[in-house]
């Protein structure tokens, strides 16, 4: 219990945030259905993206300028997802060498980069196309939204090839965990916030990994960020029975006895993690192998049990890459249903902060992120090391990115600001984006 909840009794109102996943299904998946449709229309008919036009439409109004100017970046940002989403297929095409006479005209134009026409073309459909849905018909041939609506187009086609030149750097590698599974983990990681497991689970278990890929390889490995992607989320607020710990002496017998039973969150979740490793020498990188991972790979997680991916699902779900680029296509496939747990630069230091942000931002979502001292270090009867101090838990801001953003930021992107890892000083122990970045 932290000091807020046992001044007020035990009584508080918690925090009550998921990470941001929804259904399982692919761009490709959708495509498939009908090869003819050049546009993916599902990226588009959301409540989000309504919400995004309503506020750059200026139809929604605000009690301060920054909160509507923050509120049009976070809506601009929803907006050229959506629209990313919407050209996919037209932009795969476009890239691909196939392209003849019988071509779509927009295919045509991009892939002769005649941007000026292609975005009239582009601006007509996506208005034609908005007008049959539900939550944008409103929004239509909207006065206010067409210079808008063309110059997210613009930008989305400009930055539509944002691939990055092949980049690696000396004794770095990455390990890439796929179906990851993990059960009744811990979804209350302190007494203000329920639902998204504690960040600093994931440095546990970067550390548990390294520990025993140190054993097996003899030293000369060491896990400096991690990365992870959510595929799917479940929580769990039945109660649970805990084990039986006591006697209790009835005539002759002895009968085990449960305590009392604890109403505490657990979850369910499916993800992938990135693991960057850093080795000392060649020879070691050289015996980094599939089985050896797998050997090494730690069996829990946020108080939960690990486990990987069945048999008869996958049996390649940990592979190691030497390089970043051979690594980010294998995650531009994944679904895009999930998201992955950005570290943001967005710090709060009071609770009506951490609302606006989490009102104006739609994206973001507090986290546990680490702790911070309440006193100094000193020395204490009965602790474990030579120094101690209280602390309490710390909540922060994560941004739950979709793949969609993910394929449009291009990889260097991803390396440079997709990985979490322990910042420890004298007064905290928090979770930050890692330090190593690419150039």
């Amino acid at each position: 219990m932290g000091e807020l909840p046992g001044a007020l009794g035990g009584r508080v109102n918690v925090l009550k945030y998921f990470a941001k996943t929804y259904s399982a299904t692919t761009v490709n998946d959708y495509y498939s259905q009908d090869e003819q449709r050049l546009f993916n229309m599902s990226a588009l008919n959301s409540k989000t993206v309504s919400e995004a036009l309503l506020v750059l439409s200026k139809s929604k109004l605000f009690n301060t300028l920054r909160q509507k100017r923050l509120a049009r970046i976070a809506a601009t940002k929803t907006l050229r997802t959506a629209l990313y989403g919407w050209l996919e297929k037209l932009i795969k095409l476009a890239q691909s060498e196939a392209i003849n006479d019988s071509a779509p005209e927009p295919v045509k134009l991009l892939a002769t980069q005649e941007y000026k026409q292609l975005e009239l073309v582009l601006s007509q459909e996506l208005n034609r196309q908005m007008s049959a849905l539900k939550y944008l018909k409103r929004y239509a041939y909207h006065p206010e939204l067409m210079p808008v609506l063309k110059a997210q187009l613009s930008y989305v086609l400009s930055h539509q090839n944002n691939q990055a030149d092949e980049f690696e750097a000396e004794h770095i590698q990455y390990v890439h965990c796929q179906n990851l599974r993990v059960y009744n983990a811990e979804a209350m990681p302190n007494p203000y916030l329920m639902g998204m497991p504690s960040i600093t689970a994931l440095e546990g278990l970067g550390h548990q990994f390294q520990r025993k890929l140190q054993k097996l390889l003899g030293g000369g490995v060491h896990v400096i960020g991690v990365a992870v992607y959510v595929r799917s989320y479940q929580l769990h607020n039945k109660k649970q029975l805990p084990e039986p710990d006591k006697l209790n002496k009835d005539g002759q017998k002895r009968v085990p006895l449960r305590s009392a039973i604890m109403q505490i969150p657990k979850c369910d979740i499916s993800f992938d993690l990135v693991f960057r490793v850093q080795t000392n020498n060649q020879a070691v990188a050289k015996d980094l192998s599939e089985n050896l991972l797998k050997a090494a790979f730690p069996s829990r997680y946020a108080g939960g049990t690990l486990h990987p991916p069945s048999l008869y699902d996958q049996v390649d779900w940990c592979q190691v890459y030497a390089k970043p680029l051979a690594l980010f296509e294998r995650i531009r496939s994944l679904p895009k249903g999930g998201s992955w747990l950005y570290p943001t630069s967005v710090e709060v230091s009071c609770f009506d902060e951490l609302a606006e942000q989490l009102t104006l931002r739609p994206t973001m979502r507090p986290a546990a992120l680490g702790y911070l001292a309440l006193e100094e270090p000193k020395p204490r009867q009965g602790s474990i090391t030579h120094l101690h101090c209280y602390v309490e838990p710390v909540i922060g801001l994560l941004e739950c990115v979709d793949a969609v953003t993910v394929r449009l930021s291009g990889a260097r992107h991803f390396f440079n600001h997709g990985f979490w890892a322990m910042h420890c000083k004298k007064a905290s122990m928090l979770m930050k984006k890692a330090k190593f970045e690419y150039d």
